[in-house]
């Protein structure tokens, strides 16, 4: 998740009705950011990187996004077509999301560098309501795992509901 100014669910988070909502974010001052615009005790926010195990992970960063070294490359069109700004490289926490994951989420929205795949894999919850960030140009998929994604969602009865540039939202179809 970004900055709190440009986090996805900012207007559900502001209006505070919602149970409890975790946030996972690799960037420590956005982080804090994120912490202190929605603290405790509804929202907790975890700085650290979804990946494949509990282990620090290496972000490389741009003026556009980031990704890990988890990933083949960027799923940001920004970054894939050579209009960002390579920054450097930061280490920081890697979490599984299984282990934030208490198995009864209603809805996710997972935007996290390309690793969204690790994410989807690894969740323990079957969610009513999946929003996933896959930069769709003309509802044709460039995320590099895109054919996993889908897969999934089409093997644990996911019907996609919407798709623009960004993302893919898909609801639970009933068994």
């Amino acid at each position: 998740m970004n900055a709190p100014e440009l986090a996805q669910f900012r207007t559900l988070l502001d209006s505070g009705d919602f149970v409890s909502a975790v946030l996972i974010e690799p960037l420590p001052n956005h982080a804090a950011a994120l912490a202190q615009r929605w603290p405790p005790p509804k929202t907790k926010v975890i700085q650290a990187a979804c990946s494949t195990d509990d282990k620090p992970v290496t972000l490389h960063l741009s003026d556009q996004g980031s990704f890990t070294d988890d990933v083949k490359r960027s799923a940001a069109p920004t970054i894939i077509y050579g209009f960002a700004e390579p920054v450097g490289t930061l280490v920081v926490p890697g979490i599984r999301f299984s282990t934030v994951d208490p198995g009864n989420l209603d809805a996710i929205a997972i935007d996290v560098e390309g690793c969204e795949w690790m994410v989807l894999s690894d969740m323990v919850s079957r969610p009513d309501l999946i929003v996933i960030e896959t930069h769709c140009v003309g509802k044709v998929g460039i995320h590099h795992d895109i054919d996993n994604i889908l897969d999934w969602m089409y093997h644990h009865w996911y019907r996609l509901v919407n798709v623009d540039q960004a993302d893919m939202v898909f609801r639970r179809k009933e068994e």
